[in-house]
């Protein structure tokens, strides 16, 4: 068993940061990962190695405090976008009540429009049957005038017989009747059209005002919606501020943690793929899916090992939460023996443990790999504990 200085424990987190992952990406990328972590430690606020443990822990409580208020400012900011939410979708349901009312304004003024071309083509009609009528009415006229320059002795003389004479009469009168029956009446029905057509100009007039108000009204909800939309969208960046606030300060609370206390010992764990050289590491995929030396591979392996496996395809150590719960897995903030340790804030990658031991003040005691570079080691089984609230842990069990 060996005790890491705080030197070297200063080297094996900065090395667990940048490869806690253990995904399949180049190991090139991995070191210039391992670079650009440090550049970016060494440029951020005051190492936290310069501190004693009691000024870390109080940095500790200062963040503490600070994520509780930021915890507090995200459930304001969720509780106004679950308003804003449903005042939005009043406002569409209001929306789509307008546009079928629009909808069906349009469709009394479609008919309305049927009509008045209807009625136009009746009047069209009607006066082509007027004209018809006048035509035969001026016949009947010249027929008339002629009989009329003729005596009824010579009109009796032209006739076949006095039953034909009686039957021209006739027929001069029932002609003149009929003409003129028939004129009256398309001069009637032509009023009647006309009236109507009136009428329903009007009311084709009325609609598309009842349209338009409609329009006006749905254009000015639209307007108050889009307001709203806007509302939504400056809280989602909000809460998108905050939240990277929040992992901000618990990234540096995972860093201050790991900073003191937690003695790191050796050992052996049975993890089959050994201790390979830090310098000459192969990207090679174990059986679980996951490449040999990272936490990742250990914690696969040894779930497996113990018959509860985790699934091949949970990605970068980060990711393992929030991926397993979606798998069905059960995953909370409270440790058990044997659940999986989630870092989700220790570098790009995070970094994963095995649960070895439960503390009844909720501290614990793990079993990793690659917290020291691609090997095994255990934190909190002897001397101080692990505490996962400082990490801002989650398990999976």
């Amino acid at each position: 068993m060996h005790i890491f200085s705080k030197e070297e424990t200063k080297k094996n987190i900065f090395h667990c940061h940048s490869r806690g992952g253990g995904n399949l990406y180049k190991r090139l990328l991995t070191k210039l990962g391992i670079f650009a972590c440090l550049v970016l430690f060494f440029i951020g606020t005051m190492p936290v190695y310069a501190l004693t443990q009691q000024e870390a822990q109080n940095q500790i409580n200062q963040i503490n405090q600070q994520i509780a208020n930021i915890n507090k400012s995200l459930n304001d900011n969720q509780n106004q976008q679950y308003t804003l939410k449903g005042e939005i979708a009043t406002i569409n349901a209001h929306i789509q009540e307008i546009q079928l009312q629009v909808n069906a304004t349009q469709y009394q003024v479609d008919i309305l429009n049927n009509q008045i071309t209807e009625t136009n083509n009746q009047i069209t009609r009607s006066e082509t049957d007027l004209a018809t009528q006048k035509n035969i009415l001026s016949e009947y006229l010249k027929t008339m005038y002629i009989e009329g320059q003729t005596s009824t002795i010579e009109l009796i003389a032209r006739s076949k017989n006095f039953s034909d004479f009686v039957d021209r009469s006739e027929y001069l009168g029932t002609m003149q009747q009929n003409v003129q029956e028939t004129a009256n009446k398309i001069v009637t029905l032509r009023k009647e059209l006309e009236q109507k057509k009136k009428s329903l100009e009007v009311n084709k007039a009325k609609a598309e005002q009842v349209k338009a108000s409609q329009v006006a009204q749905q254009a000015a909800i639209i307007s108050q919606q889009n307001y709203k939309n806007g509302l939504l969208a400056n809280t989602g960046a909000a809460e998108a501020s905050l939240s990277k606030q929040k992992n901000d300060l618990y990234a540096r609370k995972a860093q201050l943690s790991a900073s003191f206390g937690e003695t790191i010992s050796g050992g052996s764990s049975g993890y089959p793929y050994g201790n390979p050289p830090a310098t000459n590491i192969i990207d090679t995929p174990d059986a679980y899916g996951y490449l040999i030396g990272e936490c990742t591979s250990y914690a696969a392996w040894w779930r497996a090992f113990h018959s509860r496996p985790i699934p091949r395809n949970l990605g970068n150590a980060n990711t393992w939460g929030t991926r397993a719960k979606s798998q069905g897995y059960s995953v909370d903030n409270i440790p058990t023996k044997g659940s999986v340790m989630v870092f989700p804030y220790i570098g790009g990658y995070g970094h994963v443990a095995i649960v070895e031991v439960v503390y009844g003040d909720g501290t614990v005691g793990i079993s990793e790999y690659n917290w020291t570079p691609y090997r095994y080691g255990e934190r909190g089984i002897i001397g101080v504990h692990v505490n996962p609230y400082n990490y801002g842990a989650v398990f999976i069990h």
